[in-house]
Order: C-alpha cells, then sequence, then structure tokens
C-alpha cells in the first residue's frame, strides 16, 4: 500500500543505494528544469573585501516555482523506479497539477489531479492545460466537502489503487520518507555547486553561506557537504526589522497583531491556500531542525549597517540588487572572505528575487543608507 510509510521508506531506500538513481533524477532536471544554474564568480567584491574569493550560486535565476518542480520530479522518478503508473496530487490552485502532469507525460506516466472546483471556475486556463495533457482532473465541491477532504479523497484513490498509482505532495509537510525524498531532490543544488566550484578553484570551498529562516536553501545547497568536515555551513538569520518593518506613516504602529486575531473569511482561506502552494518553500521546520541538530552548520549573525553596505556594493560593484534576507547572508560572506586566504573561496546561495522586497530597499535609499 503506497502511502504506508515503512513500505515506502524501504521501497525509496532500495533504490537510493542504486548508484544510477541520482544520476537518473540529476538527468531529468537537467533536462525539464533548466539545471545545472550558474555559479557567479563575484570578482570586483572579492577585490574589495581583500581575501576569500566570493562566489554567488544565481537560484534566483531559475524559473518560478522551480523547488516545486525538483520535488516533484524526485518523487515521480521514485515512483516510476517502483513501476507505478500514475501520479496522483491535490493542487487548490492547479498549478502543483499542471506541473505534476507534465512531469508525468515526460516519463510516460499517466496523471490524476484532485482540485477544488472553484479553482476551476477563477483558473480556467490550469484546467485547459491539463486537459491538453490528458491529465484526469477530480473537482471536489468545497460547500460540501472541507479542504482536507481533497487530500483524504487522493489517498484513498492511491490505497485503492496502491498497486499502480502513486500520491505526489508538494514541499508541505507529509511522513517520512516524503522528506528525506525532498532533500535528496534540493540537494541537487549541492551537487552543482560542489562540481561548479571545484571546476573554477580545483579545491572544496572553504565556506558556504545561506540565508535563514523557514526555507530550503540550506536543504538544498548543504546537503552534499555535510560529511565534508573542511566546509564550513553557516545559515545567517535574518534581522526581523529589516524584512518586516512596520507599515509607513502608522499611528498605532504594527498591525500585525490585528491581522492574525481578526477572522478570516472563506474566500480568504481558500486564497490563502492556493497562495500557499505556489510558494517556494511553504515549511521545512523538521528538516531545518535536523540540520541543527547535527551540529554541522553555524548560525551567525550580522548588524543592518553590514547589511544596507552588501545591498549597496553588490548593486553597485556587481550589478546585483540582492533581496533583503539575502543581503544578511552576503554580508556575513564578506565579513567572513576578508578574513580569509585569497585562494579559498565562499559560496553563498542566491534564492529570493530582490523585486519582493522593493519597498523595504525604497525606504533604505530614501533615508540615504544605500
Amino acid at each position: 500500500m503506497l502511502f504506508r510509510s515503512a513500505e515506502l521508506s524501504r521501497a525509496y531506500e532500495e533504490q537510493r543505494k542504486d548508484k544510477t538513481y541520482v544520476k537518473e533524477l540529476d538527468r531529468e532536471l537537467q533536462q525539464s528544469l533548466n539545471r545545472p544554474v550558474s555559479m557567479m564568480h563575484a570578482r570586483r567584491i572579492s577585490k574589495r573585501m581583500g581575501g576569500a574569493q566570493i562566489f554567488l550560486k544565481r537560484e534566483d535565476l531559475s524559473p518560478p516555482m522551480t523547488h516545486l518542480g525538483i520535488a516533484i520530479t524526485g518523487q515521480a522518478v521514485l515512483a516510476k523506479r517502483m513501476g507505478k503508473k500514475c501520479l496522483v496530487t491535490v493542487s487548490n490552485n492547479g498549478f502543483r497539477g499542471v506541473m505534476m502532469a507534465s512531469i508525468a507525460r515526460r516519463m510516460g506516466m499517466e496523471a490524476l489531479v484532485f482540485v477544488d472546483e472553484n479553482a476551476i471556475e477563477e483558473l480556467p486556463g490550469n484546467l485547459r492545460r491539463l486537459e491538453l495533457m490528458g491529465a484526469e482532473v477530480h473537482s471536489i465541491n468545497p460547500e460540501t466537502l472541507e479542504e482536507s477532504d481533497l487530500r483524504t479523497e487522493a489517498l484513498e484513490y492511491c490505497l485503492r489503487a496502491s498497486d499502480t498509482s502513486f500520491l505526489v505532495m508538494g514541499l508541505d509537510a507529509a511522513p517520512q520518507p516524503y522528506p528525506q525524498i525532498l532533500m535528496e531532490s534540493e540537494a541537487v543544488i549541492g551537487r552543482e555547486a560542489l562540481l561548479q566550484i571545484y571546476a573554477e578553484t580545483k579545491k572544496l570551498p572553504a565556506l558556504l553561506v545561506t540565508r535563514g529562516g523557514n526555507n530550503a536553501d540550506a536543504i538544498g545547497l548543504f546537503t552534499p557537504f555535510l560529511s565534508l568536515k573542511t566546509t564550513v555551513l553557516a545559515s545567517v538569520a535574518p534581522i526581523a526589522a529589516m524584512v518586516n518593518p512596520p507599515p509607513k506613516n502608522s499611528v498605532n504602529g504594527p498591525t500585525s497583531e490585528y491581522l492574525i486575531n481578526r477572522a478570516v473569511s472563506e474566500l480568504r482561506r481558500r486564497t490563502a491556500n492556493r497562495l500557499l502552494e505556489g510558494l517556494e518553500y511553504p515549511s521545512v521546520g523538521r528538516e531545518q531542525a535536523w540540520l541543527k541538530a547535527s551540529g554541522r552548520l553555524i548560525y551567525p549573525e550580522v548588524t543592518a549597517d553590514q547589511v544596507k553596505r552588501a545591498v549597496r556594493d553588490f548593486s553597485m560593484y556587481e550589478g546585483f540588487i540582492p533581496a533583503m534576507e539575502t543581503a544578511h547572508a552576503l554580508a556575513y560572506a564578506c565579513e567572513a572572505a576578508s578574513r580569509m586566504e585569497p585562494d579559498e573561496s565562499v559560496v553563498v546561495m542566491i534564492a529570493e528575487r530582490a523585486e519582493k522586497d522593493m519597498p523595504q530597499l525604497e525606504t533604505l535609499m530614501e533615508e540615504g543608507v544605500i
């Protein structure tokens, strides 16, 4: 039975012992998701710091929802190797369903998508895409069934057709071995980085840096380096006031308490769920806890002035405008690189796009600090 986690775990462990498993996964990612993503040598900043060479793993240049695609591809490869014929998923807004159907068809498999009837009415384009790819669509009336019933319907289908079907999850919470499959799939980022930095420097990097917080940056970049003890792994938590400033012209201060406590309408709940499905990294709390418990990561802090300087310097010297959380990682990378030798290297993962933080960047510009 597919969703019996012990059975799926055994199947996954059996497949991952096969050396061709990761090769097949990476080949699929290269062909369908434009991998590998480039690594940029920040030469002018490196020279300005006077220490180690700084490289940027430019995940921000990948197509939207690439990391959701990576997660689905990892599960699809496993399903195919297990002999499954049909991929099944729940899709509140249709995006996950379209992505899964595309991957399924590429791999010669069927696709079954359970959707909210309102999503069909509000996003008809996704339904047309599913139809063009020959995916089977089961719609659920949200007025008679709760959102959780979508998952229940999909799960019950997979239990009935366990010999042929595989339930595909996104980046949301799921029982083991889904988190492990996610980590190994997302680790394509680190596998690429390892090959790319070695090609540039003929050495392992001395330091890898990601932004902190509830995202999968660390999972993607760090996983292949966990056993390489000579490489330091650093996750830099953002300063809350810089990434979530209070509204301008606010008389009573931040409104977060009001927003959290006010009633949520059914329409707003559905809208929030659909937005959540499209996010790059909805929740990876368990995986982050595992990385922290491993003892391999350090969690350095930076100052607001260092972050502002990173935004200004990378914009002016490298033509790259960092988002606010990314700027924290860059700030620490620069400070650390300045204390290292020129033949050493630092790799920083860049996953978020600056467009989402333009209000904060505009505020810093108006204050004259960048």
